[in-house]
């Protein structure tokens, strides 16, 4: 290629990169009687919700288009439609824009608006987002918490309540909830600290990590491993299944268990944490076999766990939170 041809195209290059993004920003503030329920819905972007000791919900849109020109900038943006309601102490917005939904050219990607939603809520507050293509993000909440997205991360720090997630392709992390979960992914990894409630955790394509449940579990992994914390508090009943990976049970060895392991093609098999392995009282199989049934201290809690293509590990550990 020419020297010529390659500084024109170096040229160009920078020229598009060194283009001005155009802006456009909305602001609102809802005044309050209550702990507020907050609905949002957008097509893509992120929403981030944060709290505060207000008692005010207070919202901010903000919109940015990277096309160079001034009236194609002005256009796209003007394109997205905001739909703001309040009835009671129940908040509503809704995102949309038809220039950018449907059928899209990969030409037609960089006329895409980069769209950020951030929220601030009473710290006592219902959240119901949900976002097509993007983030969510939410923060200290005291309340019930669903989220669902298509393509994106999820995360959430504390909720002090109930949390459903749903995630088309993208990862789901809790740090903490103290109520019941219900979480699922078909393409992505679940990560969460310690769950008070119960917990139903599906991850269709990676891995699951849950690091104390107290309340319940159903997990499953189709095309993964799945790490469990089983703390002495544990009550109810917990089923755990992976077709593609091992299933890693960190149980506390002063928990009051009945167990039943078993692998198709793997096996099951205690592993010493340091010095220290699971005090289990074998009732049949056995470990390195396919199956094990056994009763930890009085018994009493069910754990049934099964792993399809991979083994299952045994190990004596006290979650922390536990």
């Amino acid at each position: 290629m020419p020297i010529r041809v390659i500084l024109f195209s170096l040229f160009a290059l920078l020229s598009a990169s060194a283009g001005l993004a155009r802006e456009r920003t909305e602001e609102r503030t809802f005044a309050l009687s209550g702990p507020p329920t907050v609905r949002v819905s957008a097509y893509r972007g992120s929403v981030s919700v944060e709290s505060s000791e207000e008692d005010v919900v207070r919202v901010k849109v903000t919109a940015n288009s990277a096309l160079e020109q001034t009236g194609a900038a002005d256009r796209a943006l003007a394109a997205l439609q905001l739909d703001w309601a309040q009835e009671g102490n129940t908040f509503t917005l809704k995102a949309t824009n038809r220039s950018e939904t449907g059928v899209r050219f990969f030409w037609q990607e960089g006329a895409q608006l980069e769209l950020n939603i951030t929220i601030t809520v009473p710290r006592v507050s219902s959240l119901n987002l949900s976002v097509d293509d993007g983030s969510i993000r939410v923060g200290d909440i005291n309340g019930t918490v669903r989220a669902k997205t298509e393509a994106g991360l999820v995360f959430c720090r504390h909720v002090d309540g109930a949390l459903t997630v749903q995630n088309g392709r993208g990862d789901i992390i809790v740090s903490a909830c103290t109520g019941d979960v219900d979480l699922t992914t078909t393409r992505g990894i679940i990560r969460t600290g310690p769950i008070g409630g119960m917990a139903k955790v599906t991850a269709t394509n990676g891995d699951i990590e849950l690091l104390s449940v107290s309340g319940g579990l159903e997990a499953k992994a189709d095309g993964g491993e799945i790490t469990v914390g089983i703390p002495k508090t544990f009550v109810g009943k917990a089923s755990i299944k992976a077709a593609g990976g091992d299933v890693n049970l960190k149980i506390d060895p002063a928990a009051n268990v009945d167990l039943s392991a078993s692998s198709v093609w793997g096996q099951v098999r205690l592993l010493p944490v340091g010095r220290q392995v699971l005090p289990l009282v074998t009732e049949s199989g056995g470990q390195g076999r396919h199956a094990l049934s056994g009763r930890l201290n009085a018994g009493g809690v069910v754990i049934e766990a099964r792993a399809s293509g991979g083994h299952v590990n045994l190990m004596s550990e006290v979650p922390p939170f536990g």
